[in-house]
């Protein structure tokens, strides 16, 4: 008498994995970009204690700050592909984001920051005035940057949050 049961079994098993191929495909099908640019970029060549250094040995400070780090990861990556200096003094820099759920559709996200902010946030340098900073930001402040990308939701509350609170609006 011959056994059906060990047939059936590689059936399902066989239906599940074609199943699971074709909802992969599908995703990476729909994955999305979400690219954000700098207007007119301008090359940083490094920095040092008084701001970033740019081509022809300019130095641009950054708002709110007395003095940069000496070394610093964020930093680095942030100014990598250059900055935009804003109308009103403000540093913006690009990010890679990491978006770690599998079930997200994002490919690639790079997003548009406010240097001084980025910096404020992970309580690097030494700041010229006092920037205030939810209990919580602290907590969650130095796992939100890694080699993978930057984990940002929260840092984009504490964004919304110091707008509340300083009244500057994004352009």
């Amino acid at each position: 008498m011959r056994f059906r049961g060990a047939f059936r079994i590689r059936t399902v098993h066989l239906m599940a994995a074609v199943a699971g191929a074709a909802m992969l495909l599908m995703i990476h099908r729909t994955a999305t970009r979400r690219v954000e640019t700098l207007r007119s970029p301008i090359p940083v060549e490094g920095w040092s204690g008084s701001g970033l250094l740019l081509p022809a040995g300019k130095v641009v400070p950054l708002p709110g700050f007395a003095s940069l780090p000496e070394h610093s990861a964020a930093l680095a990556e942030v100014t990598k592909r250059g900055v935009e200096v804003g109308k009103d003094g403000r540093v913006y820099g690009l990010l890679r984001v990491h978006h770690w759920c599998g079930n997200d559709p994002i490919r690639e996200h790079v997003s548009r920051v406010d240097v001084a902010d980025l910096m404020a946030y992970l309580g690097e340098g030494k700041t010229s005035e006092a920037m205030p900073r939810p209990r919580w930001s602290l907590q969650h402040a130095a796992s939100a940057f890694s080699p993978a990308g930057w984990r940002i939701e929260e840092f984009m509350g504490y964004c919304r949050w110091h707008e509340d609170m300083v009244g500057r609006r994004r352009p």
